[in-house]
């Protein structure tokens, strides 16, 4: 799994969005990187150069599959971060790959197996309408997603409900958990009581049923 810190596209959560999820990954058996992606300077496309990262950063892991011993490659993000693994997985995803440094290998599908969105951001282009944001628009082989998302959240959850709605639509699995209470930025959240705490075991048990468990 590939996890992408969020941060609004201006700071990167390295902790409480990266290494504590990919290290509770890492003890239920799961490789786990964590994205150190490239940051927009100011007037460009905002995830321009993030994709470029994350594209390049699946590529590298798909290339060593067989000596890591990886089935099944995923990408998750939370917030801005989830917005990057929304646009991973989306249409137009394929046309912006970055071109391949000296030194890399051959190119690779840059399409991860399953996706992983915690309270994602920017998924919707107008929040009357509900219509999603070109660059996350589902393609015609989306991969299947998991959603985490409070209703009390400052990002209004409708980004989770509408993107899960649209997978739907298409035949996709979607599992999109909505919670009471959490606000924006829970992260782990396992050592207290808000009602968001209990999704990253829902996430183990929706990855066990990716692999075939």
């Amino acid at each position: 799994m590939i996890v992408c810190p969020g941060g609004g596209y201006r700071i990167l959560a390295w902790n409480k969005e990266g290494t504590e999820i990919a290290s509770f990954l890492a003890d239920h058996g799961y490789h786990a990187f964590v994205l150190k992606y490239r940051l927009p300077n100011p007037g460009d496309v905002r995830y321009a150069v993030a994709l470029q990262d994350a594209q390049r950063a699946i590529r590298l892991i798909r290339e060593r599959e067989v000596e890591l011993g990886i089935e099944k490659i995923g990408i998750m993000g939370f917030s801005a971060g989830g917005h990057l693994a929304a646009t991973v997985a989306g249409a137009k995803a394929a046309s912006v790959d970055a071109p391949i440094p000296s030194g890399d290998p051959a190119p690779t599908s840059s399409r991860p197996d399953f996706v992983g969105l915690i309270y994602p951001a920017y998924l919707m282009a107008d929040t009357q309408t509900g219509e999603l944001a070109a660059e996350v628009i589902p393609s015609k082989n989306p991969p299947p997603t998991f959603m985490a998302h409070a209703l009390d959240d400052r990002i209004p959850s409708r980004n989770s409900i509408r993107y899960a709605e649209t997978l739907t639509e298409l035949g996709i699995p979607a599992e999109a958990h909505l919670y009471s209470r959490g606000g924006h930025g829970f992260g782990m959240t396992l050592t207290n009581k808000l009602p968001v705490g209990d999704w990253p075991q829902h996430l183990l048990t929706w990855l066990g049923r990716q692999n075939g468990d």
